[in-house]
This record gives structure tokens, sequence and C-alpha cells, in this order.
């Protein structure tokens, strides 16, 4: 349904009154429901701040089925036995590589590189067999300790998928799930992603990254059959990133909706953070159906910095119904991850100056409503913002007295 239509809607049943009020009610329930329901099943973007470099990428489609991946790949430790760490198509979609691992004796494979980049990943599909799972990936140094060192792995562990000390998700058995890491050398964290989905963020290394030799695909002690595909190593570069956080107006959260006095004044209010490490500059525009009601321009932020910025949206001129209220920030040079630079939309009703209950009537119900958060400030319980209809954050004598003196005032059809 176009806006316009859901507009028009929304503005008729407004029109029936307290029939339509309860009209509207059952239409918001079933939208929040299938909102609920697709959320379950929606998979969010991933967020990309950084260009990657590949330093080597292997999607093990060139070895033959039964052999073991050559092209810089070691076999350190060999689990179950040396015919078990191959080349197989036994798991779809193609050739993966299966490591075996034995009760008592690990596998480990690496495969070295070089980088001086401060900025480091990998990505790699992962599957295990059984929910103890046993695998896990991330980089290495081998000579440095009597069985080598670890950095920011992630690997499957009873029912689980974790990194350091966090867990990221649960998993399923015989699932390809879709690993990213990028590490940052200098403040010695790392995020992850699973899926797209970015599942942990600055995670502490506790050694130095910049020790690092190797990219490592294992499992640990254990009788299981883990399958890798498609690994990437790479080096990445900060990109710019803006992100609208929050965003809020003065109405919002007001039931039955939230709504403004025609001639009459409601705040927005729009965070906007750099996810960069650098300063960046940038504009904010506040829209109202599409069309921009307020311009922030040459807002300058250092890096990962944030900053709150509100506008004031005047409905004289506007008539009477429903509009969406939204807040952008101007796409960076450079920016990649564009998709939160723009904030939730907030439906917002333009009402008859006292018509508090948004049906269409300034009643006596209105005036008693008004009345009954007399007193109330932004913040406090009874603090009701469809009540505060000057919009000064508190509901005082000159809000009851604007109500009625609008007593009786009806919407034309």
């Amino acid at each position: 349904m176009p806006p316009q239509s859901i507009n028009a809607t929304v503005t008729n049943l407004l029109l029936l009154g307290k029939e339509g009020e309860r009209k509207m009610k059952r239409i918001l329930a079933s939208i929040i429901v299938f909102l609920f329901v697709f959320s379950s099943f929606a998979v969010s973007p991933q967020k990309i701040h950084a260009s990657d470099n590949v330093i080597f990428q292997d999607d093990f489609e060139s070895y033959p089925v039964g052999s073991f991946p050559t092209g810089g790949w070691e076999l350190v430790y060999n689990g179950a036995g040396t015919e078990y760490q191959k080349i197989t198509d036994s798991v779809p979609p193609s050739k993966s590589f299966q490591l075996v691992g034995r009760y008592g004796w690990s596998v480990v494979t690496k495969r070295d590189f070089s980088s001086s980049a401060s900025l480091i990943g990998y990505e790699v599909s992962m599957l295990t067999t059984e929910y103890a799972g046993g695998a896990y990936c991330g980089f290495l140094n081998q000579p440095i300790a009597q069985w080598g060192r670890s950095y920011a792995t992630v690997a499957f562990s009873d029912g689980y998928l974790v990194s350091g000390e966090s867990q990221l998700q649960t998993f399923s058995l015989n699932t390809w799930y879709r690993v990213r890491v990028v590490l940052d050398r200098n403040a010695r964290t790392w995020d992850v992603w699973v899926d797209g989905v970015l599942r942990a963020e600055d995670l502490v290394e506790a050694h130095d990254p910049y020790e690092i030799l190797s990219f490592q695909l294992s499992v640990q002690w254990l009788m299981i059959y883990n399958y890798y595909d498609d690994v990437k190593v790479f080096e990445t570069t900060p990109t710019p990133n803006i992100k609208v956080t929050a965003f809020a107006t003065s109405k919002s959260g007001c039931s039955p909706i939230p709504s403004v006095a025609q001639n009459y004044t409601l705040a927005a209010k729009v965070n906007v953070k750099n996810e960069s490490p650098s300063e960046c500059t940038f504009n904010v525009t506040f829209l109202v159906n599409e069309t921009e009601f307020a311009f922030f321009e040459n807002v300058t932020l250092s890096g990962d910095s944030a900053v709150e910025i509100t506008s004031t949206w005047n409905t004289t001129g506007y008539s009477l119904g429903t509009y969406v209220i939204k807040a952008v920030a101007s796409t960076l040079p450079g920016e990649l991850d564009t998709l939160d630079n723009n904030s939730t939309d907030e439906v917002v009703v333009v009402t008859l100056i006292g018509d508090i209950n948004c049906d269409g009537y300034v009643g006596i119900d209105d005036i008693f409503m008004v009345a009954s958060h007399f007193a109330a400030e932004i913040g406090q319980p009874n603090y009701n913002p469809n009540c505060d209809i000057n919009d000064d954050g508190y509901i005082g004598i000159d809000d009851i007295f604007t109500a009625a003196s609008h007593f009786g005032e009806e919407e034309t059809p």
C-alpha cells in the first residue's frame, strides 16, 4: 500500500470517532504482529566499515577429492590421522576441506602469510556434525609457544558458536555458517559477524597481534567431522561510516498515536555517530513526507564520537492528516554502508487544536484528558506529550485553556 493510501486510511478511521479508533487499534496490532514475525526471519545487513585487500583465498575446488590441499597449506598435527584431513565433495554444495580430530590429539592446519597492516581479517564457511563441535579457526603463531598461540578465533562449542569468551549464537548441525572477523592489531580488539550479522565487537586480544604468522583451520581433541570452505584472509582499510543511532519526536510513544495540534510545533531529535576513526563532516536533513523542513550543514564529528541534533516542525500551513517524519545523514565519500544513514520513520497525526484522542472532535473527554495530566513534566510518569499542546515540556493551565477554547470543533469531511 503506498504512503498516500495509508495516510488516507488512518485519517478516515480517525474521522469515525471511537469506532474508528477501535478499528485503527486493531490494524496497528496486526501491523505490530507482522513486523515481529518478519523480524524473526529477517537478516540484518552486514556492517561494512572497511574495504578488503585479499592476501589469499581458497575455495578448495581445484584440488582432487581425497587429497590434502597444497598452495601453502601445512598439516601441523594430524588429529584422527593424515588420511582424514582431505578434500571432500560429500557435503553440498561443493568441495570442502574435511578435518577430523581424535581424543587426546588435535588437528591443526595452517597457511602462512605476511602483513604489516593494522587491520587484518578472515572469512570462512564452517560446518560441524555434532553439537560438541570442536572446530575452530583464526590466526596463529605456531613457533611462539609449545602448542602455538591462537588469536581472534571462532569455534563450534557445546551447541554455540563462540569467539574468545563470547557466545555468538546457537548453531544447527550440518549447516554452513559464514564467519567474518576483523582484528584491529593496534587496539587489540576484534569484531565478529556470522552470516552477515554483527554478533560481537571489541573482543579483547590478550597477546600482541603483530606476532601473527599464519591462518589456521583446526579441530580440538574430538573425533568429530568438521568442514571448512571459501577461506579468505585480507587486510582492510577503514572507510568513513556515519550512523543514525536514535530518532524521536516530542510526541513519541503517545496513545492512540503521536499527534500535534495544527498551527503548533513538534520537536524532532536525532542522534548521529561517526563510527570511523577519523574526523568527518556531513549534513543532516529532517523530512516530513519526504519534504525537507530543517537542514543542518557541515556537521563535524571527530572519530568515534556522536552528536544530538534537535529541530522543530511547525505545522502551520499543513492540512489535518497523517505525516511521516524522519532524519537522514548525508553519505560520505567512500562510505559503503549507507542503510544506517536513515532514521526509522515516526508517524504523527496533525489534529484539530485540542483533539487529544485524535477522533476528529474536540470534546469534554479531550479537555478532561489534559486536565488529568495537569502539572506533569517531561520524564514524569503522568506526562502525556499529546496533552502538552504547546510542546513546552509541561502540561499547564494554558494547555487546558487552549483545549477548552476549541470545545465543540469538529473536522469537516
